[in-house]
């Protein structure tokens, strides 16, 4: 069946059966390779990945390609090769990088089929395109790619990879930047934060990806120092992600000042969102007073009911008393919140919205009751199915249904 639908029309279609494929090895390398050729990069990465799976068996005829392909499958053929640490790749691969007539691209994806092989002659090569002042930008951060990702680093690399941090292309010092992620030394905390002050939106991004990865207290000392400066907004917004990920209780204090200060509508949901993630009290009521303060245009409802998700047991009481706000904008943001969260507490509150003079709100809890699946509503609801038009009781009759099947007790 995977093999009719290599050629569907749908991509997505024809990648998942490339990968799928993939798992009957070398039975399926003949329909696979061909589909190295179709036109949609990420149905060629399917078959990239469905044949690396199948191994050695596979060298000689992705090889072949190498030789006699156009660019694009050779790109392909490279994608396989990349997870299939087989010697005979070197040679053809050496070919491709030392030819400088050949497409940057390739050349690029040629460099880091080499990552793979920790041994003299791959190691120099992309040593030396790193280090050249003449080579294609592209193909000397594939080469920095390759050579941060050998697994046995060597003082060759690390040196070449040290200078290319202050390398001229903000490509090859972004991808540089991620080599720092294998070291713990405080000298490597101090080029993260020379890399978190680079002109280059991408190297600041990789710096702050490599400390929050580092996960230390000396990486979260950094990025919580560099929040507090002058900073572009992108920076902080990664800064607040990455500081939310790592669970960072010092940081609470922080991202309230950041809540009370918003200074663009994403600032402001990715610092709900990392307030949610620190599952701190103390978040809950400044989260819910922002929910009044802020117009419902700088607002998601649906990223603050993830959020307040996070304290269901606090967040659920307070939400049912701003059911009585005057604001019916935000009295439909609310009763969204308490679908999301889905707590029965809220249900008989819910039932009083559904006589809300504001449609939406009425509709809103309608739809919040049917998520809520709270049996003890039943009656009432039959009641409003039966006394609203039409337009609105088909909404009802929905949420009955979604109640009576409910999976909740």
């Amino acid at each position: 069946m995977s093999r009719s639908l290599l050629s569907d029309p749908h991509w997505d279609v024809r990648k998942e059966a490339a990968l799928a494929l993939g798992n009957y090895e070398h039975l399926a390398l003949e329909p696979l390779l061909p589909i190295l050729y179709d036109d949609d990069p990420e149905v060629q990465e399917g078959a990239a990945e469905a044949i690396a799976k199948i191994g050695p068996v596979a060298v000689e005829p992705l090889l072949k390609i190498l030789e006699t392909g156009d660019d694009y499958v050779r790109i392909g053929a490279c994608l396989s090769l990349m997870t299939i640490p087989d010697s005979r790749i070197i040679p053809a691969i050496l070919r491709i990088l030392r030819d400088k007539q050949v497409d940057a691209e390739l050349r690029s994806y040629a460099a880091q089929v080499l990552a793979q092989f920790n041994s003299e002659e791959p190691i120099s090569t992309l040593t030396g395109i790193v280090e050249s002042e003449t080579e294609n930008e592209e193909v000397r951060k594939g080469a920095v790619i390759a050579l941060r990702n050998i697994t046995d680093s060597n003082e060759r690399i690390a040196d070449t990879l040290f200078k290319a941090l202050s390398d001229k292309s903000d490509g090859v010092r972004a991808a540089a930047t991620w080599y720092l992620e294998r070291f713990k030394a405080e000298g490597v905390t101090a080029r993260l934060l020379a890399a978190l002050n680079d002109p280059a939106v991408y190297v600041r991004r990789s710096a702050i990806g490599v400390l929050r990865e580092l996960n230390t207290d000396e990486a979260t000392r950094v990025l919580m120092e560099h929040l507090q400066v002058k900073t572009d907004l992108d920076t902080k917004i990664r800064i607040i992600e990455a500081l939310g990920k790592a669970k960072s209780p010092p940081f609470l204090e922080l991202l309230l000042q950041f809540l009370h200060n918003p200074q663009d509508t994403y600032l402001l949901h990715t610092t709900v969102e990392a307030l949610a993630r620190l599952s701190d009290p103390r978040a809950v009521e400044p989260i819910l007073q922002k929910l009044l303060e802020c117009p419902p245009e700088m607002l998601s409802s649906k990223k603050i009911a993830k959020a307040l998700k996070s304290f269901e047991v606090m967040a659920v009481p307070r939400l049912i008393e701003l059911l009585d706000t005057p604001n019916s904008e935000w009295r439909a943001v609310v009763v969204y919140a308490l679908g999301e969260i889905g707590n029965k507490r809220a249900s008989r509150a819910l039932l009083n919205c559904v006589t809300d003079p504001d449609l939406w709100v009425s509709i809103g809890a309608i739809h919040a009751l049917g998520k809520i699946g709270d049996k003890s509503v039943l009656p009432d609801m039959i009641k409003f199915e039966q006394a609203f038009p039409e337009d609105i009781s088909c909404e009802v009759t929905q949420a009955i249904f979604d109640i009576r099947y409910s999976s909740k007790d």
